[in-house]
């Protein structure tokens, strides 16, 4: 198993304690989780709508169009691929566009939580302070916390709207930091982005990379 992003203490404590028991070192006061491919297992339904929005926007998104950018907030992905393929798709009308199409989509391939990972939170709920830090619009991101019952869990809910530079930037877990009361270099992200570990990195936190941990189940 290597987890080069987490301290040698962090990882001692994954290698001898099974997933679901995962104990968090002293020195981490914070616990931040990122929400799409975190906590919630909605990539699927993500990369479907984009496909959708694409075919009625009349250009054609691929997967890994969208998964080599994940973590990032719709806007900047739009952008990003405007610039890439010479597109000229509005950010606004393209974002309702894959948002219709995610609601459509939703019912059809189901929303599931990733439950070893919530399994951590509910086991730290009310004994660390909890947040999520996500690209995600406010309205986007309450809902999958309701669908997954766990709106109620966390102490703040960072999203795309509450920030003005989108991961990979900091900005987006410094604000959790902040409302948390907690500094910077005493708090753990879960994450499962190269840009959401580049941000937490940045900002002066330790990181888990979810997909690794996940390998180890």
């Amino acid at each position: 198993m290597s987890l080069t992003l987490v301290s040698p203490l962090i990882l001692i404590c994954l290698l001898n304690t099974p997933f679901f028991m995962i104990q968090i070192p002293s020195h981490i006061r914070g616990l931040i989780f990122d929400l799409d491919g975190t906590l919630a297992d909605n990539m699927p339904i993500h990369l479907a709508a984009w496909k959708l929005a694409g075919s009625n926007l009349g250009v054609e998104i691929t997967d890994e169009m969208i998964t080599s950018r994940s973590g990032m907030a719709t806007f900047k992905i739009v952008s990003l691929l405007n610039e890439a393929y010479g597109w000229d798709l509005d950010p606004a009308f393209t974002k309702k566009t894959k948002d219709m199409a995610y609601h459509e989509l939703k019912p059809q391939i189901g929303l599931k939580p990733i439950q070893a990972v919530l399994d951590i939170a509910q086991a730290y709920r009310g004994k660390l302070p909890m947040s999520v830090g996500t690209g995600s619009t406010r309205p986007n991101a309450e809902e999958t916390l309701i669908s997954l019952g766990i709106l109620g869990w966390f102490d703040a809910i960072v999203t795309a709207d509450d920030v003005k530079k989108h991961k990979p930037s900091p900005e987006t877990f410094l604000k959790c930091v902040e409302r948390m009361g907690v500094a910077p270099e005493h708090c753990l992200v879960f994450e499962d982005s190269p840009f959401g570990i580049q941000a937490a990195k940045t900002g002066g936190m330790e990181v888990i990379h979810v997909d690794e941990i996940l390998s180890q189940g």
